[in-house]
């Protein structure tokens, strides 16, 4: 481990949260750890962060990851939010505004289809509604793009990089083969003690939540 750069917030966990983070651990803590068991606590840990909780741990987290170096690289990966998912609008809005080029990821509408790409979004093109229902940039008014650091969104993770995603497994097929700087962003009360994992999980080499960054390899 490289280091670990954690800061405290004002807002503290709210009474569902900690449920929910209690639910989390007995879920990690047991002889086999259901991975859709996990999945599902995460996504209701995100979702019970409402209101002010949630309004100020979006700022810190959006603080910690503008103080990375790999999102001054050129094109940017990031994702809208979904599901519970943090907003990261003010990051977008911040990166547009020194010149750099951000991407979106994408699916094909063939559901046999099971690849993943990025597409490039600037900030005059309306976003469509695409596969399970997941903003994407019309293809007609985008490109596709390779972004030299992407944020992937956690549904779960733990404190080695271990992270559980939505359960299709795109991200990981595409970060396999994926020459860039892979940062997992997250709410804290998503973290659990361990991610059951398989052999085609990809690890996260950077860690970002509300609390601060961690850096792993």
């Amino acid at each position: 481990m490289l280091g670990v750069c954690l800061a405290a917030i004002p807002a503290r966990l709210s009474a569902d949260c900690c449920c929910v983070a209690r639910v989390l651990e007995s879920a990690v803590m047991s002889g086999s750890p259901d991975r859709d068991a996990v999945r599902r606590s995460g996504r209701a840990a995100r979702h019970a962060i409402v209101g002010a909780e949630r309004v100020a741990r979006e700022q810190s987290l959006v603080g910690h990851l503008g103080s990375l170096q790999a999102l001054a690289l050129p094109t940017i990966g990031v994702f809208v939010a979904h599901d519970g998912e943090p907003d990261l609008t003010p990051l977008v809005q911040k990166l547009w505004q020194r010149g750099q080029d951000i991407a979106l990821p994408a699916l094909e509408d063939d559901p046999a289809d099971h690849t993943m790409h990025f597409r490039k979004w600037s900030s005059d093109v309306e976003l469509e509604s695409g596969r399970y229902g997941i903003a994407v940039p019309p293809l007609a008014d985008s490109s596709v793009v390779r972004p030299d650091c992407v944020l992937v969104s956690l549904a779960a993770f733990d404190a080695m990089g271990n992270r559980m995603g939505r359960g299709g497994g795109f991200f990981d097929r595409y970060l396999a083969g994926a020459h860039c700087q892979i940062v997992g962003v997250g709410f804290e009360p998503q973290r659990v003690a361990r991610v059951p994992t398989e052999k085609h999980d990809v690890i996260m080499p950077i860690l970002v939540t509300d609390l601060g960054v961690r850096f792993l390899s």
